[in-house]
């Protein structure tokens, strides 16, 4: 076709996380996201999934992981996915209405190194942990429990982080 180039690889390609911080530089006082009463700027979203990406690495969670999503769509939920997707990983999202034992295979089959996710799936990790070695990390939206890292603990130390872009 017209316009491609004739080795196949399309130049330019760039990481979609790129995108947050693109709109956030140009529009950062503009609202970003709407949920119930709450509104957040796109300055501050991306200034929060800026901090997670670094709580992220400082976990030694890279480009090419593979981290798994379980939750309901909220602002955390929002601000994992973003990272997700500027730290260069990939979203492993899993449909909500899975059974234990399914999202567990799927974990594992997925080599996720880390599980991000809401109140309500406490039982889908536990069996996902059990079930998937290469699991790493568990990143709690809500409370963590015991050995779990909570998401608002990563932003609260890391804010402030450069901008990264994998």
């Amino acid at each position: 076709m017209a316009g491609e180039p004739s080795d196949g690889v399309i130049k330019g390609v760039m990481n979609l996380g790129r995108l947050l911080s693109d709109i956030a530089r140009r529009r950062p006082d503009d609202i970003g996201l709407v949920y119930g009463e709450e509104t957040i700027t796109w300055g501050t979203l991306d200034g929060r999934v800026n901090a997670l990406v670094q709580g992220m690495k400082d976990l030694g969670l890279t480009k090419g992981d593979r981290i798994l999503l379980a939750g309901g769509n909220t602002p955390s939920w929002v601000e994992a996915v973003w990272a997700i997707l500027k730290l260069g990983s990939f979203v492993v999202p899993v449909n909500p209405r899975l059974s234990v034992p399914e999202m567990a295979y799927l974990c594992d089959h997925s080599g996720s190194k880390a599980i991000v996710y809401t109140a309500g799936y406490e039982e889908h990790v536990d069996a996902m942990r059990v079930e998937a070695a290469s699991v790493a990390h568990v990143i709690a939206l809500d409370g963590p429990r015991n050995g779990e890292i909570g998401h608002t603990d990563l932003i609260d130390t890391h804010l402030g982080a450069e901008p990264w872009e994998a």
